[in-house]
């Protein structure tokens, strides 16, 4: 399962790799693959695919 992450602005690798370890081991527990893809605010507007998803947490 694909999860989009909207930052203010880019995390560090560090903090990437731990979002994602984190998502792995969630998805891990109830058997699926959880990855995070991870935007800045301004490259999520700038992107296409910011049509394509409106739901908001």
């Amino acid at each position: 399962m694909d999860v989009l992450v909207v930052l203010d602005e880019m995390a560090d690798e560090h903090d990437i790799d731990y979002v994602s370890d984190r998502a792995w081991e969630a998805g891990f527990k109830h058997g699926i693959v959880v990855v995070p893809i991870v935007f800045t605010k301004e490259e999520w507007k700038k992107s296409r695919n910011a049509i394509f998803c409106s739901h908001r947490l």
